[in-house]
């Protein structure tokens, strides 16, 4: 089974149990199912306040923490990426179909964007996350020349220090901070943080 989004609702959350128990395979389709996504960023500030914004009257919303799915249910195989991307999909689907799980490439979008021929944003003193974000996404971002923010996620060997280290010429921490609060990977940068600090 294929979910996208977040669980937002106890009702929600019955749900994703209900259909991890009766599925052999069960697929994260995208960055809010798989890191939180856009909908994370309140997570992050005070969320009365953020969901104010949305609703005029608050009384009566379930206004839980957002989290990945895999805080509910074993995830098998994600498919990165905001949006994911059409080819990946077309290529890993029918594997999942046959209980097979496919192995992404450890690539950092900075692959991609050589294949392109970018020039690097980070040579023009503008933030990119690309070194340590999993390429798939053919460098749309940075092809636009705008830095990559992560959608994709961390790749298994990303270099998190370094990258921070590197940015850190060009970025204050808490520009870091926000950039990697939009698609939901500031969870992800911590946890590997303090794995990198044992």
């Amino acid at each position: 089974v294929f979910v996208e989004g977040n669980p937002m609702t106890d009702e929600n959350e019955k749900t994703l149990l209900e259909v991890r128990r009766r599925s052999k395979l069960l697929v994260a389709l995208g960055n809010c199912a798989a890191m939180g996504g856009v909908p994370e960023i309140k997570n992050y500030h005070e969320g009365k306040s953020t969901i104010k914004h949305v609703y005029k009257y608050i009384q009566g919303i379930d206004n839980k923490e957002v989290k990945e799915i895999d805080n509910f249910v074993k995830v098998d195989f994600v498919f990165p990426g905001c949006p994911i991307t059409a080819e990946e999909f077309l290529n890993y689907a029918p594997l999942l179909l046959a209980g097979k799980i496919p192995n992404i490439p450890d690539n950092p979008v900075c692959v991609e964007c050589k294949k392109k021929g970018n020039r690097c944003l980070l040579l023009d003193k503008k933030p990119c996350f690309g070194p340590m974000i999993l390429g798939g996404c053919d460098a749309v971002c940075p092809s636009a020349r705008m830095g990559c923010q992560g959608c994709r996620g961390l790749r298994p060997t990303g270099n998190v220090k370094a990258m921070r280290m590197a940015l850190k010429q060009f970025m204050t921490d808490e520009e870091f901070e926000n950039v990697t609060e939009i698609y939901g990977l500031r969870d992800d940068i911590e946890d590997r943080e303090r794995q990198d600090k044992k």
